[in-house]
C-alpha cells in the first residue's frame, strides 16, 4: 500500500509536467503569430503629424508676415528712418515702439519663408498618400492618463489633436498657456511638451498637470479625419485681427518700458540744478522780510543806540572802540 501511494503521486507530477510543456508549446506559436507593427503604419503617422504642423506654423507665419509689413509701412510714414545720433532721438516717440515690434515679430515667426513651407507641405501630402496607401491603423490600448513630455513646447488643439511648435516664448514655460490660447483663439487650446524624434506625440504631456496628450478625447483625430470648425482663426476676423494679442505678447516681455508721448515730453525737458541752494534761501528770505517791512505788515527793526541818557542829566561817558582809528574829542 505504501508503494501505490507514491507511484501515484508520481504519476500526477508527470501528467502536471507533461500539461505545463504542452501550454508553452502551444503559447509559442500562437506568441508568434502575432502580428509586428508595421513600418507603413509608423510612417504614415508620422508623416500625417509632421503635415499638420507645418500646414498651422505656414499660416501662423504668413499672418505675422502681413502684419510686419503693415508695421514698416506705418514706420515709415512716421519718418523714423533718421534723426538718432548718439544719445539724442529727435524722432517721433511712436518710433521707439513701433521698432521694437517688428524686432520682436521677426526674431520670433517673421524669418519663416513661405515658399519653404509650402513645398515642404506639397512634399509630405505625396509621402502620406504613398505610405499611407492601404495602411489599417490598429486600435491602441488604453492610453496612460499621464505622461513625462519633453524639451519641445507645443501648442494642441484639443478639438481635433492637431498641433504647432512654440519656439519662441518669451516668458518661458510659465506663460506657454497662455501663448498658445493667444495665437489659437478661435478654438480651445493648451500648451504640451515632447521629445524631439519619430512617435515624440505619443509622450507629449500637458505643460500644467503632465497629463499625457493621448489620453486627450480627440488624440490623433486629425491624422484620421478632417473636423469642420476647428480652426485656430476666430470667424469673421483675419489672422491679423486674430493674433493682436499674441503679438503684443511677444512684444510686451518682462523689461521693457513703454513710454507715453506725454511723458517722452516731460523726460525730454531739460533739468535745473540749483548748486547754491542755501543761498538762494537765505536770499528769498529776505527779500521776503524787506517787502514786508515796506508795506507796513511788520515792525521796523529798532536801530541801536549810540549813548543813553544818565540821571538828571548828567552827559553820559563815551566808549572808545579803537583809539587809533577813531580820534578823541579835546575837551
Amino acid at each position: 500500500m505504501s508503494r501505490v501511494i507514491p507511484n501515484i503521486a508520481h504519476r500526477l507530477l508527470r501528467a502536471a509536467v507533461l500539461a505545463l510543456g504542452a501550454g508553452l508549446a502551444l503559447a509559442g506559436p500562437a506568441s508568434a503569430q502575432s502580428p509586428a507593427p508595421s513600418p507603413n503604419l509608423l510612417a504614415c503617422q508620422r508623416y500625417k503629424a509632421e503635415l499638420a504642423s507645418v500646414s498651422d506654423t505656414a499660416s501662423v507665419a504668413r499672418a505675422l508676415q502681413s502684419e510686419v509689413g503693415r508695421l514698416e509701412a506705418y514706420y515709415r510714414t512716421l519718418s523714423c528712418e533718421g534723426g538718432k545720433f548718439l544719445f539724442f532721438d529727435t524722432r517721433p516717440p511712436q518710433c521707439g515702439a513701433v521698432e521694437q515690434r517688428i524686432r520682436a515679430l521677426n526674431a520670433g515667426y517673421g524669418a519663416d519663408n513661405g515658399e519653404v513651407a509650402a513645398a515642404r507641405r506639397r512634399q509630405l501630402q505625396a509621402q502620406v498618400a504613398s505610405a499611407c496607401t492601404g495602411v489599417q491603423e490598429t486600435a491602441a490600448g488604453p492610453a496612460s492618463e499621464f505622461a513625462r513630455g519633453g524639451a519641445q513646447v507645443i501648442c494642441v488643439r484639443t478639438c481635433d489633436g492637431a498641433y504647432f511648435p512654440m519656439p519662441n516664448l518669451p516668458e518661458g514655460r510659465s506663460g506657454a498657456d497662455e501663448m498658445c490660447h493667444a495665437l489659437c483663439p478661435g478654438t480651445e487650446a493648451a500648451a504640451y511638451s515632447m521629445p524631439h524624434g519619430d512617435g515624440a506625440l505619443k509622450q507629449a504631456a500637458a505643460v500644467k498637470g503632465n497629463r499625457s496628450y493621448a489620453s486627450l478625447a480627440n488624440a490623433f483625430k486629425f491624422q484620421k479625419t478632417f473636423v469642420p470648425n476647428c480652426s485656430c482663426k476666430k470667424e469673421g476676423q483675419t489672422w491679423a485681427q486674430s493674433l493682436v494679442k499674441a503679438e503684443s505678447m511677444l512684444v510686451r516681455h518682462k523689461g521693457d518700458i513703454f513710454v507715453t508721448p506725454l511723458q517722452a515730453e516731460a523726460l525730454s525737458r531739460p533739468k535745473v540744478r540749483l548748486t547754491l541752494v542755501g543761498r538762494a534761501d537765505k536770499t528769498a528770505a529776505s527779500l521776503a522780510a524787506d517787502a514786508a517791512v515796506r508795506a507796513g505788515d511788520a515792525p521796523a527793526p529798532e536801530a541801536p543806540k549810540a549813548a543813553e541818557a544818565g540821571a538828571e542829566g548828567q552827559r553820559p561817558s563815551v566808549r572808545i572802540i579803537a583809539p587809533g582809528i577813531v580820534a578823541t574829542p579835546v575837551r
